[in-house]
């Protein structure tokens, strides 16, 4: 009868170690998990090499936000061109009480609203920055048994 590791489920047994007074039958790379009682190879089995993983560099992608200094932009755009705020508010077909809000920055205007300001009171008020895209693993539509290994990552996690 074959044995699997106890702890990641490979097939391949090469020691049997104690984890907190258990003992586990374990492979060559879980033999790190605990103190190792002894190796089942007659023949010296070498320490599993560990291969890091691959740099991958992130992604960025470019987005839009309004800028933080906003509302002293268009009050003093507002200021400047001397117009009328319910003119402004009827131009870019939004409703002067939102107008004063974004104005007095109680309110950040989306970027919608922002470009039809931008236009029409000729200021900038967009600005583009780049984010980091974080990428996410997939992760299998099939059931995977639940090992050791990832019960003990799942309590380091709760530890944290």
């Amino acid at each position: 009868m074959e044995h699997s590791c106890d702890i990641c489920g490979k097939p391949q047994i090469k020691a049997v170690i104690s984890i907190e007074g258990a003992k586990m039958v374990v492979c060559g790379m879980c033999a790190r998990s605990g103190k190792v009682l002894y190796w089942l190879d007659d023949e010296s089995v070498q320490e599993p090499s560990y291969t890091a993983p691959k740099y991958v560099p992130p992604e960025f992608r470019e987005t839009e936000e309004v800028v933080e200094n906003y509302a002293l932009r268009i009050r003093n755009a507002m200021n400047r061109l001397a117009v009328k705020r319910e003119g402004v508010a009827e131009r870019i077909n939004e409703k002067l009480s939102l107008l004063e809000k974004f104005e007095s920055g109680n309110l950040t205007p989306d970027i919608k609203t922002a470009k039809k300001l931008e236009k029409e009171l000729g200021i900038k008020l967009i600005e583009k920055v780049q984010e980091e895209v974080t990428t996410s693993i997939k992760q299998s539509s099939q059931f995977k048994e639940l090992t050791l290994a990832d019960m003990l990552v799942e309590k380091k996690k709760k530890e944290k």
